[in-house]
């Protein structure tokens, strides 16, 4: 992606956990943030959820739509009320450093999926033959190659190797137990 977008903070700077926010943007993204400090376009941003929105907005004017659209996302299960399933904040609301640190944590997931998808849409064409030179592998191996991130189409005994997951499951109980141990 490669894009420079310049963010308007006010003097006061940002706090570690939209410092966070933006880390993950340019380490998952290649998108470069220049800080200037000045007047805001809008108010002064209360917690991260408003400063996410206010990010979404230059990544939509910079025409950044998917990460955008992650960001969105984060921001949705952000103020979505508890009893449907989000965490209940508000733009307005002063949010506890581990509550920010879940949004933080929201951001990355939204990213890594993101970043998923695109190694879903590039995946090699099955070869239906071993390229020459490469020895057999077992099942297992095979299984693994397919879903290795880096697409080297093979692996051997004692590779490290990072897996994308098809899907996972979980069930309404495992979520419920989950989120009240975040609250």
């Amino acid at each position: 992606m490669a894009n420079d977008i310049q963010l308007v903070v006010s003097d006061s700077g940002l706090s570690s956990m939209e410092k966070e926010c933006l880390s993950l943007l340019e380490s998952k993204t290649g998108v470069k943030f220049t800080t200037v400090h000045g007047q805001l376009d809008s108010p002064k941003s209360t917690n991260i959820i408003a400063f996410l929105q206010y990010v979404v907005t230059l990544l939509r004017e910079h025409g950044l739509n998917d990460v955008a659209g992650a960001y969105s996302e984060v921001i949705q299960r952000c103020t979505t009320e508890r009893d449907f399933g989000g965490y209940g904040f508000h733009d307005s609301d002063t949010l506890s450093e581990s509550d920010e640190k879940e949004v933080v944590f929201l951001c990355s997931a939204y990213l890594e999926a993101l970043k998923s998808a695109a190694r879903a849409r590039s995946k090699p064409r099955v070869q239906s033959f071993r390229p020459p030179g490469r020895r057999g592998m077992t099942m297992a191996e095979k299984i693994f190659a397919m879903h290795d991130v880096s697409n080297r189409g093979f692996v051997k005994a004692g590779d490290i190797i990072q897996v994308d997951v098809d899907w996972i499951l979980a069930s309404e109980l495992s979520w419920k137990v989950f989120n009240m141990q975040l609250h």
